[in-house]
């Protein structure tokens, strides 16, 4: 077996809306204000929208006017 083989992570690259939530510590609304803006990326699969964690790094670490 080879051992060399990486463990995956067992955080999700991508989070779901209240995921996002939770993971900000900000609510729906202000995310789907930094989204209409284009201060943040969103991937829509179908119906479900999710957030690279990436992406909500880079947000928080740049802030944001939730004017």
């Amino acid at each position: 077996m080879p051992t060399n083989i990486k463990k995956a992570d067992s955080e999700p690259r991508a989070l779901r809306l209240p995921g996002a939530c939770d993971y900000t510590a900000l609510s729906r609304a202000s995310l789907y204000r930094a989204m209409k803006s284009g201060k943040l990326r969103s991937i829509k699969i179908g119906k479900c929208r999710l957030f690279l964690r990436t992406d909500l790094d880079l947000f928080l670490m740049d802030g944001f006017d939730e004017r």
